[in-house]
Order: structure tokens, then C-alpha cells, then sequence
């Protein structure tokens, strides 16, 4: 069933974790239906896309927690300490906190500052009162991130270097974006397809980071084919979510039914 694209249950999985991904099936895929669903239907122009529009290379890091962003923060900028042509457009850093209290904005702008980075909370760009490119946005606000990351040409997804476990990879994957995360990922059916077909990679530490990062900044083929190859991988799933979608509706009916 599961190779099929169902999700398995309790009866068929009895070592399944209560509440984990592979258990709770009727979640899993519904709620990765509505992300595939979303990211289709996203507006490239709307007023909140468009107020980030930037010729420069982008990197959205999705759903970090500080765990995750010791390691991601170690690796950038990747181009630090390289020699680059006056021309190479500097890559920028776009990063959504799991948690975006006031807190842990305030940390993230901190380091960008030591860093030398222009940082910006994406409130302010909303409101217009910067000018500019800055080189790190910090997302101040929820609900927003499976539209920004129409924004990127590579993503990290937090909860890998973190005990949670890995966030959402269908998101940037189905905007046809290469991901990265963490090696905590086992929790995570669709990271390692994704690993599988060449459109994520899963890594360890900051020097791994920084590598990937430097071979998809230098060669924008190869990031765009794994991009593609992460999509692929969505489209693919896409099937077997709404098989399970049909099946979970038809076995709502039934159970609606009043006993005879």
C-alpha cells in the first residue's frame, strides 16, 4: 500500500510512533495536498513578491530554529573569503524563523550586523521605509512563507540540526528549488525521495553547507536541474496524494453514515 502512495496505518505498521507522519496518515496527506495546491496557485506578482523582487541570487531558509541557524549562519555568506568578479551578483539570505518573536529576530540581525550585512525585518520592506537590497531579510510574520519561496533559487528547511525534526520540503520543491537541510531527517518520507532523485541533499555541518551552496551559485545548470528534479518528485507524489485524498473522502462518507 505504502509503495502504492497510501500512508501506512497502525494495522500495517504497528511500529509506527503515535502522532509521527507515517501515523497519522489522514494529516500527512491532506496537509501536503493543500501545499502542493498552494504553491500552483501562488501570484508571482503580488504585492508582497514583488516588493522582494531581486536580480541577486536568493537562499530561503524556511521554518530554522537556533540550532539550525549556528550551522546555516557558519556557512554564510558562502562567497566570504572568495575571489569573485566585480560583475558576480552577491547572494542574499532570506530567513523565516520557526518562531519569529521580536527575540529572535533580534539575534538573527545581530549576527547579520557583525557579518557586515545589510539586514532588514520584512515588516519594514512592507511598510517602505527602507532603501535598497538588503542581504538578509527576517520574516517577522507567519503565514507567509510557502509564498516566498517562489522567491529562491535555493532552500534550506529548518528542523534538521534541530531534535524537532525536518520541516516541510514539498513547499520549495514544488516551485522547482533545490533543498538542503540537516541530517535529522528520518521522520521525513519525502526528503529522502527528494535525496534520491538528485533534488535535496542532506548535510552535516557548515563546511557541507557552504560547499553545496558555492557549486549551485557557480554552476546555475546544475541548480536549476535539481530543481527540477525536486519537482519531478512532487508531480510524481502529486498522484498518489490525491488517491489517498479520494480514499480518505470515500471512508468519511461511510463512517458519516448513520447505523441502520
Amino acid at each position: 500500500a505504502q509503495e502504492a502512495g497510501f500512508r501506512p496505518c497502525l494495522r500495517c505498521r504497528p511500529e509506527s510512533a503515535p502522532f509521527c507522519p507515517a501515523w497519522n496518515g489522514t494529516r500527512t496527506a491532506v496537509a501536503r495536498a493543500l501545499r502542493e495546491k498552494q504553491a500552483r496557485a501562488i501570484n508571482r506578482s503580488s504585492p508582497l513578491l514583488a516588493g522582494l523582487a531581486s536580480s541577486r541570487p536568493t537562499l530561503v531558509a524556511g521554518s530554522t530554529w537556533p540550532a539550525d541557524e549556528a550551522v546555516l549562519f557558519a556557512a554564510w555568506p558562502p562567497t566570504e573569503g572568495q575571489s569573485t568578479s566585480a560583475s558576480a551578483a552577491s547572494p542574499r539570505l532570506v530567513i523565516a524563523p520557526h518562531e519569529p518573536t521580536s527575540a529572535h529576530c533580534a539575534s538573527i540581525e545581530s549576527w547579520a550586523l557583525r557579518k557586515s550585512l545589510r539586514v532588514s525585518r520584512l515588516s519594514r520592506i512592507e511598510s517602505q521605509s527602507i532603501d535598497g537590497d538588503p542581504d538578509v531579510i527576517v520574516v517577522d510574520r507567519i503565514g507567509v512563507l510557502g509564498e516566498l519561496y517562489a522567491l529562491a533559487d535555493m532552500a534550506f528547511v529548518g528542523g534538521g540540526f534541530h531534535s524537532a525534526g525536518l520541516h516541510s520540503v514539498i513547499e520549495p520543491a514544488a516551485f522547482g528549488v533545490p533543498v538542503v537541510f540537516g541530517p535529522q531527517y528520518a521522520m521525513s518520507r519525502e526528503a529522502g525521495l527528494l535525496i534520491a532523485a538528485g533534488g535535496a541533499h542532506a548535510l552535516a555541518d557548515a563546511e557541507g553547507l557552504r560547499t553545496q551552496f558555492r557549486v549551485w551559485l557557480a554552476d546555475s545548470a546544475r541548480r536549476q536541474f535539481e530543481g527540477e528534479a525536486a519537482r519531478a518528485v512532487v508531480e510524481r507524489e502529486r498522484g498518489a496524494t490525491e488517491r489517498s485524498v479520494r480514499v480518505l473522502e470515500r471512508l468519511v462518507q461511510v463512517s458519516d453514515r448513520p447505523n441502520l
